[in-house]
């Protein structure tokens, strides 16, 4: 039988079989020096090996736990689609049937441009030296006269090298929780995104959930903080991103679900606009439309912004909290 888990192993195997040379050289365009041959051995990439195994091992201890099973189903088909990814970019097709065994510096390094930006900071990397994200992105909400329609945009600026981009479209007909009959709400999206990446990264998300999701990054510039990551109790954010994706059905509760394990990691500012709430033509908002949240290390704010929204007739960001 097809379970969800080798279907999301299969997803894999499917989306590197058919951009294999794209990857090849998104990787060479972007991370191949980074902690590759000749950087494992620098203090940095031997503190940021440890974290990721650090925290490869606790995931691996709650998906085993029983504990939110929701929750963990979700980041454990993510970590399939990736393994599948590698193993079929790698030649080595086998579905995995104990625990997951990624690499920290394979596959891995492509989904942690974003949460790289913060790490390396938090541990002290002498020569920050981003591999994909910029921090710089701007977004654009614009409610058109008479409100006749919502318009979202959104804008990445980035180096030269990694302008290797793909829009993809993920149909992933997945339960919310083993032995469940309900369906995720975000079945399918539709996201810019990058060879060997199996989320945006910029981020920008159409989802059959009637939500839209997008951010700009805030960054964080108080060092005190950086006491808050940690590799046990956090989940990096390019699969926080993913799980709430897939499992939100309003922006509240894509807050709710992006919220929880907060890794201090790629902050930040998200907004979820929710067009099941936004009635063409209408004069008053509906509430809940336009959620925006915001993330620094130990902390996260979420409020409802859609009253702002219908008073200015946009919302703007510019990685500015």
């Amino acid at each position: 039988a097809i379970t969800p888990l080798l279907q999301a192993y299969a997803a894999g195997l499917a989306e590197a079989a058919v951009t294999e040379q794209l990857i090849y050289m998104h990787w060479m365009n972007t991370v191949v020096g980074y902690c590759g041959p000749f950087g494992y051995q620098t203090p940095y990439c031997e503190k940021l090996r440890g974290y990721l195994q650090a925290n490869l091992v606790w995931m691996e201890e709650q998906m085993a736990s029983g504990q939110r099973p929701e929750y963990w189903h979700q980041v454990r088909l993510a970590m399939l689609q990736l393994k599948g990814l590698e193993d079929s970019y790698n030649g080595r097709v086998a579905f995995p049937t104990g625990s997951l065994s990624l690499s920290p510096f394979g596959f891995l390094l492509l989904q942690l441009g974003g949460d790289l930006e913060d790490l390396e900071q938090a541990l002290n990397r002498s020569a920050p030296r981003r591999p994909l994200g910029s921090g710089s992105c701007s977004a654009l909400l614009k409610l058109l006269p008479g409100h006749r329609d919502l318009l979202v945009a959104h804008d990445t600026w980035a180096p030269y090298q990694t302008m290797l981009r793909i829009v993809k479209k993920y149909t992933l007909p997945f339960r919310v929780a083993p032995g469940s009959s309900a369906q995720i709400p975000g079945s399918i999206q539709v996201f810019s995104s990058y060879p060997g990446t199996i989320f945006s990264g910029d981020d920008f998300y159409i989802l059959s959930s009637g939500l839209v999701a997008l951010e700009t990054t805030i960054g964080n510039s108080n060092a005190a903080l950086w006491k808050y990551l940690r590799p046990q109790g956090s989940v990096l954010e390019w699969l926080r991103n993913i799980v709430a994706n897939r499992l939100a059905r309003s922006g509240a509760e894509w807050a709710t679900i992006f919220t929880q394990f907060n890794s201090g990691t790629y902050n930040n500012q998200w907004m979820v606009v929710d067009y099941k709430a936004f009635s063409p033509g209408k004069a008053g908002p509906q509430p809940g439309m336009l959620t925006v949240l915001e993330q620094i290390p130990g902390l996260v704010m979420v409020a409802d912004k859609t009253e702002v929204l219908y008073q200015q007739g946009y919302w703007a960001s510019y990685n500015v909290p």
